[in-house]
């Protein structure tokens, strides 16, 4: 039976803090509920006693205070500051122009996550005192109350916890750590920037017949009309290397980069290599889950996306890679690569080609689908409906509009963060 916070005063905080330091104090019964998922199906969530709360939110203080500052900058999720749009302003900052991307989704985290291992992690590398590592077996054993009986879970925990939140992060540092540190995934982290494509550069290139043919404008029509003739043969140059694909960098070898991002149990990999990569990168996660953390990747939520063709999905939101590609102009080059700082002939600068920054944007139809969780728009045969929201029906017409236009803000707010 869950209890109230009435009588709570002074003389049970000294009680309790008695029973905790002796080791006598037991978590009561967490009740069991589910409830349904925007996306469909159902997540389990536990309610513990108010009681017990107070002691898991000491839990929680004393193991933020001594790992928060551990957790790296790319870890997002359940920590103060550090929300989903942080996480993009994180992303728009740190990938200008990304090529591949792993989508990564951990099935079931919170269900599977092995009790030993993590108490053990937490004794080794933060809190090392026996009467805490009771209290985490305590909290992580408490029994379980739902309509179909009474059960102590032997893996994971219910989410809805108050401690649980530190408990994950904690856990999937480990993952963290594989990733941005590992022996594995070292030749990946290379800080060395990519070098030019020798066949790019070729292409580039005038020949001989070319360089004859601007010699007889410069001779003929003097410097300017020279200057004009070689800037708009690089222009020509750089638009056909776009329609042949030939890549201006080249990321192969130590030129290799990867940017990790992870919010809770979804993360994301951008990658400057191949595709082989990725599958190998893919492939390392997964073990590395499975033989050290006991987590298996969702086979339905990882993915490979190419950014030039396609769009890879983060928390909502959708990234990828223009393939459009800019013509700029350098002020201090000429047309055949030499430095001139005079700011002679600006006009006829040689012309390079500038990658668009990475786009982040949404889709209509993730929004449409909030909606239809919300009641307020219909799904049928692949198209969206109005309908009208008989739930409000028994309220004012100023609640009711109270009530929209706070529904209306907050989808607003959340992804009015993109550029569309």
């Amino acid at each position: 039976m869950n209890l109230s916070i009435d009588g709570i005063d002074l003389d049970y905080f000294n009680l309790l803090a008695k029973k905790v330091k002796s080791g006598r104090f037991l978590f009561g019964p967490t009740r069991k509920t589910i409830i349904s998922k925007p996306g469909g199906g159902s997540r389990p969530l536990g309610i513990a006693d108010s009681r017990d709360k107070i002691v898991q939110k000491g839990m929680a203080i004393i193991l933020e205070q001594v790992a928060n500052h551990r957790f790296y900058d790319s870890s997002f999720g359940y920590r103060r500051g550090k929300s989903a749009h942080d996480a993009m302003s994180y992303i728009r900052k740190k990938v200008s122009s990304g090529i591949w991307a792993i989508e990564g989704d951990i099935s079931k985290c919170f269900d599977n996550f092995d009790h030993k291992r993590l108490v053990s992690l937490i004794r080794k590398k933060y809190v090392d005192h026996q009467i805490f590592s009771d209290l985490l077996y305590k909290v992580l054993k408490a029994k379980i109350i739902s309509v179909e009986g009474s059960f102590i879970n032997k893996i994971g925990t219910l989410q809805g916890s108050v401690v649980s939140p530190i408990l994950y992060n904690i856990y999937l540092h480990e993952f963290d750590l594989f990733v941005l540190e590992g022996d594995y995934l070292s030749k990946y982290r290379s800080n060395k920037s990519s070098k030019s494509n020798p066949a790019f550069t070729k292409f580039l290139k005038l020949k001989k017949h070319e360089i004859l043919e601007a010699e007889s404008v410069r001779i003929s029509k003097g410097k300017k009309k020279y200057w004009s003739f070689l800037h708009k043969l690089r222009v020509a140059k750089l638009n056909e290397a776009t329609k042949l694909k030939i890549p201006r960098l080249k990321h192969k070898g130590f030129n290799r980069k990867i940017i990790y991002v992870r919010y809770v149990d979804n993360f994301i990999i951008f990658v400057w290599g191949t595709k082989n990569d990725c599958l190998e990168i893919k492939k390392l996660v997964g073990n590395f889950l499975k033989s050290q953390l006991s987590l298996n990747l969702s086979k339905e939520k990882i993915k490979i996306t190419y950014l030039k063709k396609d769009k890879a999905k983060f928390l909502g939101f959708e990234l990828w890679q223009s393939t459009s590609r800019i013509l700029s102009v350098k002020k201090d080059v000429k047309p055949k690569g030499i430095m001139d700082r005079e700011g002679k002939n600006l006009k006829y600068r040689a012309a390079t080609m500038h990658v668009p920054r990475l786009r982040i944007t949404f889709s209509m139809n993730s929004v449409l689908v909030k909606l239809v969780d919300k009641g307020l728009v219909r799904y049928k045969d692949d198209k969206f409906f109005p309908i009208s929201y008989k739930a409000a029906l028994q309220y004012d017409v100023s609640n009711i509009i109270t009530y929209l236009k706070a529904v209306f803000r907050g989808l607003a707010n959340y992804y009015g963060y993109c550029h569309n």
